[in-house]
This record gives structure tokens, C-alpha cells and sequence, in this order.
């Protein structure tokens, strides 16, 4: 190491900070619903549910390139800096590469139909359905701290950001059922009841569709010269979510319909463009009930 240079460049440095009015997160949630019995031991519930959220964190680059130069700035990072602009010489803070700051302009709105059906424990048997149709659609990720994470692509167009949030999860099922098997239950030998009778059955299947994924360039196109800390979107030239028969392990969503944009402009993808796989889960159980043996002393 050598003695510090005060007379020496120094290169420029990159900053993290928090918006000056860093305003608290506020929560506005609603619903309303109704129940309708349609035999005495079977319900019908149908609803509406919905939350509205702002002041949410998002990430933006304050010392973001102007537009103007952006063309300047890609010629120069893929020039090895023999043409074109240095981008620390056109940013609005100049001394400075990059300064995320952590603001608060994210919004998320929440807005579900909910609906059940329910037979309740009758005869040894209950089962519930339920099924949710929802959106969620927010401007940002939602964080509140670490400026480099998740920021805006374009610090000067927030409303460019505006997409499905990335928990939006659009269809929802849910089946349960309890059958308490009938087989020995009430049979008068107590070695049958005790040993093959009193068992139950439990099954639960849920099915949900996929997280949304958005489609980043793995170099810098535009020109932001923010190394790689922000995620440079694509041209979309069609919707790129294929049908059910149509995805494959390895072609799950239509390449084609992405396209290179011309070198020193933003990209007209919007985040969350690709739905990711949905899941399917089942789970079975068997429960045995039994009476213990009375035993003096312990409760008379």
C-alpha cells in the first residue's frame, strides 16, 4: 500500500441513503361478504377482500444518467473507455457514480373474491372449499432499507414500474376433508371398537398459480453504468406466457417474444411479465383414536 495522495483523482464514489421525508407505511384494508345456508350442516360464503399500501420503500439511483447520454455511455463502457461519454462526468451529482436512495413512493393494491363451501361434521364426514381470485399490483418491491436492492430501472419513470407485485399469486384453491371411517365404531365387542374402529382420515389439496419472474439483460444496453446493480429490461414483443400444453421444462415461456432494444434506450418490458409454474400439493393422513384404560387414583 502506498501513502495516500491527496493531489492524486480520486475515482467517484457510490452512495446509499435514505429519502430525506421518510415518511411511515400506512395500510388501508376493506372487505365485505356474505354467508348463505343452503342446508342446516352446508354454507356458502362468497367475498371480497382488498388492502391498499403506500409509503412503501423503492429504490431509485438519484445520480441516474440523463437521457441525453445515455448512447454517449454504452459506446464508452463497451469501448473500454476509448469513446463515447464517461458516465461520472454527465450525472447530475457530479463527484459521485451512483447514489441509491431508499424512498418511499412504492404502491400496492390488494383486491380478492373469496368464496367457500362448507358441509360441517355431519355423519362422520366435513369437507370445505375454497377458491380466491385476487390481483396484487404494485410500482416497487417494497423495501425499506439497502438502496441497491431491487431499484427502479429508470429513476425518472416510476410509473414504468407499475406491474403485478412479485407475491401476486391469481388463482387460489383450497379442498379439506375429515372422514371419521365408520368401519367397527360402534360395534358391541370392545376388542373390535378398540383395535379396528376409531380411525380417521384427513386429506387437504391446494393448487396455486405461479410467482410472477421478470426478464433482465445480463449486460448493460441502456447505459446506466450501474454495474449490474439494476435490472435493464428488453422490447417485449408479444405475451411471452405460453398455454399449459405448450411449456416444457426447457421452453416454459415464448423467447421470441423478447427482443434486444437499441443500445442507449430503455427497454418497453414491464416487471412480473412472466407467470413462473404453479404448484400442486396433497397431503394424507390417518389418525386412530383410543380410549385409555381407567386406572385408580388417577381422577377417581
Amino acid at each position: 500500500l502506498a501513502p495516500f495522495n491527496p493531489n492524486a483523482a480520486q475515482p467517484p464514489t457510490s452512495l446509499q441513503t435514505l429519502e430525506p421525508n421518510y415518511d411511515n407505511p400506512l395500510s388501508y384494508q376493506y372487505s365485505a361478504g356474505i354467508q348463505y345456508s343452503i342446508t342446516p350442516d352446508t354454507v356458502l360464503a362468497v367475498g371480497y377482500a382488498g388492502s391498499q399500501q403506500i409509503h412503501q420503500g423503492l429504490n431509485v439511483d438519484i445520480n441516474q444518467v440523463p437521457y441525453a447520454d445515455l448512447l454517449g455511455v454504452y459506446q464508452y463502457l463497451n469501448s473500454g473507455g476509448s469513446e463515447g461519454t464517461n458516465p461520472d462526468t454527465v450525472r447530475p451529482y457530479l463527484g459521485y457514480s451512483d447514489i441509491f436512495m431508499n424512498a418511499r413512493e412504492a404502491v400496492t393494491r390488494y383486491n380478492s373474491l373469496q368464496t367457500s363451501l362448507e358441509r360441517r361434521l355431519t355423519r362422520g364426514f366435513k369437507v370445505q372449499i375454497s377458491y380466491t381470485f385476487s390481483h396484487l399490483i404494485s410500482n416497487g418491491a417494497n423495501r425499506d432499507t439497502e438502496g441497491r436492492s431491487a431499484p427502479a430501472q429508470d429513476a425518472n419513470n416510476i410509473a414504468a414500474e407499475k406491474a403485478f407485485g412479485t407475491q401476486d399469486q391469481p388463482q387460489t384453491l383450497s379442498v379439506n376433508a375429515v372422514w371419521e371411517l365408520p368401519f367397527f365404531s360402534r360395534s358391541g365387542n370392545r376388542f373390535l371398537k378398540n383395535g379396528l374402529g376409531g380411525w380417521e382420515l384427513n386429506g387437504i389439496y391446494s393448487a396455486r398459480s405461479g410467482l410472477p419472474q421478470t426478464v433482465c439483460l445480463d449486460h448493460d444496453v441502456v447505459g446506466l453504468a450501474a454495474g449490474g446493480g439494476i435490472c435493464e429490461r428488453v422490447d417485449v414483443l408479444t405475451n411471452p406466457n405460453l398455454s399449459g400444453g405448450k411449456r416444457t421444462v426447457t421452453n416454459f415461456f415464448d423467447v421470441n417474444a423478447f427482443q434486444l432494444q437499441a443500445p442507449g434506450t430503455f427497454g418497453n418490458s414491464g416487471r412480473n411479465n412472466v407467470r413462473g409454474p404453479g404448484s400442486n400439493n396433497f397431503d394424507l393422513s390417518l389418525f386412530k383414536s383410543f380410549t385409555l384404560p381407567h386406572m385408580k387414583g388417577l381422577g377417581g
